[in-house]
């Protein structure tokens, strides 16, 4: 009896290290995959997404979002549209996802897209002046001025300096 018991000692232990070891593992991923938008990053998020293993959909949502903006860095806005879904699917109160999907779909000149994901950025996030800033171009776009002329001044009342800190038009 004293052999099985050893024996399931053992077995339990090398199950705690192994799983600790992954543990460890996923939580160096996660602070490869929020770095930067380096090929490490990409790759660290990359095997998050690809983990296999249940994760808390917002753990999940995360590395959508950093791979996401990884692909808008280097200018593959389909995939970093897809991603940014991706993460909204698994976290829809992620206002962060919505502009990036939303920026992405205003330089894809897909502007009524834009806005529906400025729209829900917006309502989750009502104080950040970026994202008015870019439903006020993506609107303007779209021949709404006055909607336009609204969105922008609300944006500079939040932050005067928003309208410089967006790229330039094409």
């Amino acid at each position: 009896m004293r052999g099985i018991s050893v024996f399931v000692g053992v077995a339990v232990a090398m199950l705690v290290v192994v799983g600790s070891a992954q543990a460890q593992s996923l939580f160096q991923l996660q602070r490869w995959c929020s770095n930067d938008n380096s090929d490490e990053s990409m790759k660290a998020c990359t095997a998050i997404i690809e983990w296999g293993r249940p994760m808390a959909p917002k753990r999940l949502a995360d590395a959508y979002v950093n791979r996401g903006d990884d692909y808008a860095d280097r200018s593959m806005p389909e995939k970093a549209i897809a991603d940014y879904t991706a993460a909204i699917k698994r976290d829809p109160t992620r206002d962060d996802a919505f502009a990036g999907r939303g920026i992405q779909y205003y330089q894809s000149h897909d502007y009524k897209h834009a806005v529906a994901d400025f729209d829900a950025a917006i309502k989750l996030n009502p104080s950040e002046a970026a994202d008015w800033a870019w439903r006020s171009r993506a609107k303007g776009r779209l021949g709404d001025a006055n909607g336009a002329n609204a969105d922008m001044a609300h944006a500079l009342e939040l932050d005067p300096q928003v309208e410089g800190e967006l790229p330039d038009e094409d």
